[in-house]
């Protein structure tokens, strides 16, 4: 990986908040991580704390969302079609 994407990346975020030693080091960047530290504490200022579970809400409310979206398409196609097969139904039956 480039110094530059490491610079850039969640690791070297993470590594930045860590003493040295505890986290992902990159001897191509060094310890001084102000640029990571600017970014982490930027991402969770904006509610972007480094959590699996919160990505796993997220994910879960996307793909429900569009499961109930589509099922509600589904049921909304069906409707139409009954209503104009029993339209037509009626209509036939006038016309005899």
């Amino acid at each position: 990986m480039s110094p530059l994407l490491y610079r850039l990346s969640y690791r070297a975020a993470i590594g930045a908040t860590l003493a040295p030693g505890q986290g992902v080091e990159n001897p191509s960047v060094g310890h001084s991580g102000t640029l990571q530290v600017a970014m982490f504490q930027t991402a969770t200022i904006l509610g972007q704390t480094p959590s699996a579970w919160g990505q796993t809400i997220a994910l879960l409310l996307t793909f429900l969302g569009i499961g109930i979206i589509a099922n509600v398409l589904i049921v909304y196609i069906v409707a139409q079609v009954l209503a104009e097969r029993r339209e037509n139904q009626e209509r036939r039956q006038r016309d005899v």
